[in-house]
């Protein structure tokens, strides 16, 4: 994000700290066992909601769609054959989310964190994120999904299908994210404690950035 948040190229004294989120389970979905896909957030046409849902059609893959927005009504007159489910409380998307294969993140334009894909990813749920999405890069070193290029139909497409018939390589994701979800974000108490932490070093010492190189995270809030 530094070359976003100092377009000049002039770097400040900038420390990430990854945001927090908690698990909705306290054990893994047996996601390799489900078949259906899952998206969780806004449904407007910026998020990537109207291409996901007609590579999911070409596919022949089934797509969920939990959340409310602009672009909700006209979804559901264009792709009937899709499920939205509206907006959910945490128990709706309990549900949702224990019924699902992968969470599909197709975002069109830059977006630093995603909360719906970390949280997904620590209940063992693989993400399909596009690559504008920023953690996708971490999601896909850690093994803990894949990605393709923002806007690309095809490429969703041939990763949807892929992924709706290779048990195996879901399976394994979902082992990569009980563990490696964490290096991407951190449990709210340890959110605390970074931030604390960093605060208490500010104010020891104004003019440095000393001790802060602890607190550096791969995503920044």
């Amino acid at each position: 994000m530094e070359h976003r948040l100092f377009p000049d190229g002039t770097p400040g004294p900038v420390v990430a700290l990854a945001n927090p989120s908690e698990p909705l389970f306290p054990d893994p979905v047996p996601c390799h066992q489900n078949s259906e896909f899952l998206y969780v957030g806004d449904l407007h046409e910026y998020k990537g909601v109207f291409l996901l849902a007609e590579a999911a059609r070409c596919a022949g893959v089934k797509m969920r769609f939990v959340g409310s927005g602009l672009d909700l009504a006209k979804l559901k007159v264009d792709f009937p054959e899709h499920r939205f489910d509206g907006w959910q409380d945490r128990t709706g998307l309990e549900r949702a989310m224990a019924k699902a294969r992968m969470l599909v993140a197709p975002t069109l334009g830059p977006e630093p964190f995603g909360l719906a894909p970390v949280e997904a990813l620590l209940c063992g749920v693989p993400v399909l994120a596009s690559d504008s999405l920023l953690i996708s890069r971490d999601i896909c070193a850690q093994e803990m999904g894949e990605s393709f290029a923002a806007g690309d139909r095809d490429a969703l497409v041939a990763a949807l299908a892929g992924l709706s018939a290779d048990d195996d390589w879901v399976a394994q994701m979902a082992s990569n994210a009980k563990t490696g979800a964490r290096h991407i974000s951190l449990s709210s108490q340890a959110w605390c404690d970074a931030l604390l932490s960093l605060y208490r070093d500010i104010l020891q010492s104004p003019s440095t950035t000393r001790g802060t190189e602890r607190l550096r995270a791969p995503v920044a809030t």
